[in-house]
């Protein structure tokens, strides 16, 4: 849990953070295209949510997460690849808005996964434990994303961006259980029942 909502946070906070100077660098820097950008791309990670609680219950927990991992981080690529090109700005918003959207899809996990996967009884701490990692990475990456634009580019800073996001696919894929139509009994039991096996195959193993 703290791993992919950080792989999810770091980039978010520092692109949100800094959308206006990241379009002023695609070169729309005329005081109007770049906060007009920044606005239209927050009202999409607001609206994208409706659809993401929707879907989390049709398709599964599972491809509401791994798809706009991966979504999100090929937006990234391609709009590292164009830095400098002097792509149209409607270009440049269509890309943001493909990784807003998706970026908030990922995003409604935090609010289910944590209540699904832990037990009751180590629900808080286990979520104040998770809440404190994240916040302290995505404080990181809010201070450290200037200086990284700064001293490497635009295009060097989304690829890192969309680096990190394909890690979150990677973890997703080996480590996010898809607890669909499951109980939260059954959903919390999840880590119990890998345990079990555990002790099992090493009873086995020690005779």
């Amino acid at each position: 849990m703290a791993a992919f909502w950080s792989l999810e946070l770091i980039p978010t906070f520092g692109i949100g953070t800094y959308i206006p100077e990241i379009f002023a660098q695609f070169g729309f820097a005329d005081g109007k295209k770049e906060y007009l950008g920044s606005a239209i791309i927050n009202i999409v990670y607001l609206a994208g949510l409706i659809p993401a609680f929707y879907l989390v219950e049709k398709a599964g927990r599972r491809p509401t997460l791994i798809w706009p991992f991966f979504i999100s981080s090929i937006s990234l690529f391609v709009l590292g690849a164009t830095a400098g090109l002097n792509m149209p700005f409607i270009f440049i918003l269509v890309l943001f808005i493909i990784y807003g959207t998706f970026n908030t899809a990922m995003g409604a996990h935090p609010w289910i996964y944590p209540n699904e996967l832990f037990p009751t009884h180590i629900r808080g701490t286990t979520m104040g434990f998770i809440t404190g990692v994240t916040r302290i990475a995505s404080s990181i990456s809010t201070f450290l994303f200037p200086a990284v634009l700064a001293n490497y580019g635009l295009s060097v800073t989304l690829y890192i961006c969309g680096a990190l996001f394909f890690l979150g696919i990677l973890i997703s894929l080996f480590m996010a259980p898809e607890t669909k139509n499951m109980s939260l009994a059954e959903t919390s039991a999840l880590n119990k029942g890998t345990n079990k096996r555990k002790e099992s195959l090493v009873m086995r193993k020690n005779g």
